[in-house]
């Protein structure tokens, strides 16, 4: 018990950086002024033992900013591939300087994990993304419905087509053209 209350002082509070709403999100919605919008989401093969991991970034009016998708190899379950790809839009993040991010996934487990770190069945992960949030000032996360996140969706299967990352910067593939449209549509 003593070496868990010294973890939980000297650990970066992850509340500082969660927050929660009671109505989930059924579509894509622009960020407030000023911010940008992190949408993140993976996908699980369980017969090729790989995960695709994919995010996009779009600023308050909806505009594409950035995305990236990211194969990794070996065995996940959803919820650690979903821990993952947060974890590591997380790294890409803080690599590009971005700050002010609203990030929205459709992992509800994560996110309640990232509310009550004590009872979380991701450990490692989720320290790891703590650590990455202590190089933030403003991060906020949002649980979201999957009718809320296709883009990120997309972005995660189209990881398995190719071995190596595959990151756009400026204007997005045209495989998720249709999809962000749509966003902008209903939002």
């Amino acid at each position: 018990m003593a070496y868990l209350k010294d973890w939980r002082r000297v650990r970066p509070d992850y509340n500082s950086c969660v927050t929660s709403t009671r109505a989930v999100q059924d579509a894509w919605t622009k960020p407030a002024a000023g911010l940008l919008k992190l949408n993140v989401d993976a996908s699980v093969q369980r017969d090729t033992n790989h995960a695709g991991l994919g995010w996009i970034i779009r600023d308050d009016h909806g505009m594409f900013v950035a995305a990236q998708s990211v194969m990794f190899a070996g065995i996940f379950s959803p919820r650690e591939a979903e821990a993952l790809a947060v974890r590591e839009a997380l790294s890409w993040l803080k690599t590009h300087g971005w700050d002010g991010v609203v990030v929205e996934t459709d992992a509800e487990l994560l996110i309640t994990s990232l509310h009550r770190p004590n009872l979380s069945p991701f450990g490692l992960l989720l320290e790891d993304i703590s650590l990455l949030l202590s190089s933030f000032h403003n991060i906020v996360f949002r649980h979201i419905r999957r009718s809320a996140n296709s883009v990120a969706h997309l972005l995660a299967r189209y990881a398995f087509s190719y071995s190596t990352s595959m990151a756009w910067f400026d204007s997005g593939p045209s495989f998720i053209s249709v999809a962000v449209a749509q966003d902008m549509n209903i939002s």
